[in-house]
């Protein structure tokens, strides 16, 4: 569809940093995750009414909050995980922001990504600077289940996760990608781009198998891999498309809308991108064997929110074409993405 547009519904000027946001899950609530001027870490809860933003609750931490997420939690918990400039996991009921449920020291240096997934009963991956993936159970925090570590110690900046929690994917920031199998404890396959992964994201079949892995790089670009068709030589086949010169630092599928994805750039603009599926997944390779066909990109719509960076975004799950975005000139924007399907 050819016609979506971004609209931009509000901005709340902050002040302070503001490094990553997630919507509350049913909720017309958001958190921020950010750090003062004075380097203390922030969590901030706001809730959308009317024409902004009012700020509900706020917590204060020793340490720069780098990023959060609600995906190990059910609906019902809704709590709500985070990582830290200092590698500190927290865990947070948003109802109650006085301490954290629960906190441990989860690496010996900043965590740049958490994820997660409800697979064995609430999963928790984390991705930091030490170079260390790990995995953890978030019933028990004490130690990580499975810790990954790569061959070269490299900056993890970006993880995603299977909802069945089977396979973890890693991006690092010399541009290797790789994706774990976590049930048998090795790595399932590896790859790279030219420049550092800023994101990931699983994408398809509603995340309970492996089918498109997502990616947003330094360069400027995305890559979308098929990953239902893996070529013995040539792996899983690659789509690149270049968006612009800056770094794309987050690049994710709308949730009811598989193809349609929203790109967060260091120019201060947001571009809508179609991801359009070949006719047929699989064709034959010259050596007879099955191999996954390339897809095409296209452009939609794109609109220049600020000069700044905006460095994270989050689709609503309950509200169709609702996003929020963070950027460098410490606005929280609130966009309406119309025609998602």
């Amino acid at each position: 569809m050819g016609d979506s547009q971004i609209l931009e519904h509000s901005s709340t000027l902050v002040n302070y940093t503001l490094f990553d946001v997630n919507w509350v899950p049913s909720s017309p609530r958001l958190v921020v995750c950010g750090s003062t001027l004075a380097g203390e870490g922030t969590l901030r809860v706001y809730s959308l009414a009317g024409q902004g933003l009012s700020e509900v609750g706020s917590a204060t931490r020793t340490k720069a909050v780098r990023c959060g997420t609600f995906r190990s939690s059910s609906l019902e918990e809704r709590l709500f995980c985070t990582g830290d400039f200092g590698g500190n996991v927290a865990v947070w009921d948003l109802e109650e922001l006085s301490e954290p449920v629960e906190e441990v020291v989860g690496h010996t240096d900043m965590i740049n990504c958490i994820t997660g997934s409800q697979g064995d009963g609430g999963q928790l991956v984390t991705g930091s600077r030490d170079g260390l993936v790990k995995v953890w159970d978030r019933r028990n925090l004490r130690t990580s289940t499975v810790t990954m570590e790569g061959d070269e110690k490299r900056d993890c900046w970006a993880v995603t996760t299977l909802e069945s929690g089977e396979f973890v994917a890693a991006g690092y920031s010399n541009g290797d990608v790789r994706v774990f199998d976590i049930r048998a404890g090795k790595v399932f396959w590896e790859t790279s781009l030219p420049q550092g992964v800023t994101s990931l994201q699983f994408s398809g079949s509603k995340g309970e198998k492996l089918d498109r892995l997502v990616a947003g790089s330094l360069g400027g670009g995305v890559a979308v891999w098929d990953m239902q068709t893996r070529h013995k030589v040539q792996g899983y086949t690659r789509s690149d498309f270049r968006l612009e010169k800056t770094t794309v630092w987050g690049a994710s599928m709308a949730p009811q809308d598989k193809g349609l994805m929203l790109a967060t750039l260091g120019s201060g603009a947001v571009q809508l991108v179609r991801f359009k599926e070949p006719g047929h997944r699989v064709m034959i390779g010259g050596d007879g064997a099955n191999v996954g066909t390339p897809g095409e990109f296209l452009k939609v719509s794109a609109k220049q929110l600020t000069d700044k960076p905006v460095t994270s975004s989050d689709w609503s799950q309950d509200r169709a074409g609702l996003v929020v975005t963070t950027s460098f000139d410490q606005n929280i924007r609130i966009l309406i993405v119309t025609g998602v399907k």
